[in-house]
């Protein structure tokens, strides 16, 4: 780093590019700048919150020594070298981690896939005695919801979890029971903790569904006080019948 007693600086310019909002309290900054002996300098740092990544910052700066100081030109040994890969700041942490402790971030393009033989619960009660029973629509889209919970839970953190809240599914083709259909999500959109999933399902034959689908984490020890206040209120309500 520069000393402040002996040199000044001023800011150019700043470019600050994000991905996604910044959630919490606070924000990380790790920058790591580069200054030149004629006084053109570059700061370029990484932003985080306690999420993860959210964006990058670009900077360039003028240095000039103060004045008093001695020296014809600067000396900017001092200044912060140039570490393009710079650390994240949490890698200590994930240092201290078990693997098995060790998560990804959130980001979209994460897919999961899984695959299920339809078995007669999984068809529409209704059409029971047909001669050739298919998948209800019902079990696809908890299929659906059950790959979506599969695809993002392993990088949540402890005490986390998702519960769906849009489901915008059209069921294109009927499955028949014996049958595999294979149900396969991805990760498009992350906005703090609204998660937005592209949702396809095919049989062995055809596509049977398309479409989106969202989830929000929540973390459930939270919203435990909240559920229980909505069940108190509730019963007073039956019981004021």
């Amino acid at each position: 780093m520069l000393e402040h007693a002996r040199y000044t600086f001023v800011n150019a310019d700043l470019t600050v590019a994000i991905h996604r909002p910044p959630e919490g309290e606070w924000v990380c900054l790790d920058a790591a700048t580069v200054a030149e002996a004629h006084g053109v300098g570059l700061t370029r740092a990484r932003l985080w919150d306690g999420w993860g990544a959210v964006g990058v910052s670009l900077q360039s700066c003028l240095v000039e020594r103060r004045s008093g100081c001695s020296g014809r030109s600067l000396d900017l040994s001092g200044a912060t070298p140039d570490h393009r890969g710079a650390a994240d700041p949490r890698d200590r942490r994930r240092r201290q981690r078990r693997p098995s402790e060790e998560r990804m971030e959130l980001v979209p393009g994460l897919k999961h896939s899984q695959s299920v033989t339809v078995t007669e619960d999984m068809t529409p009660p209704h059409l029971r005695g047909d001669a050739i029973r298919v998948l209800a629509t019902p079990d696809m889209i908890r299929l659906i919801e059950q790959t979506a919970i599969q695809c993002v839970q392993p990088q949540l953190k402890p005490g986390q979890t998702t519960v769906g809240t849009v489901v915008n599914i059209k069921h294109l083709a009927g499955t028949p029971e014996g049958m595999t259909v294979t149900i396969t999500v991805e990760l498009t959109e992350v906005d703090r903790r609204r998660l937005g999933f592209k949702v396809e399902v095919h049989d062995e034959m055809d596509k049977a569904g398309e479409g989106t689908h969202e989830r929000f984490i929540i973390d459930r020890e939270s919203r435990l006080p909240r559920l229980q206040q909505k069940v108190d209120a509730w019963k007073a309500k039956q019981g004021g019948r």
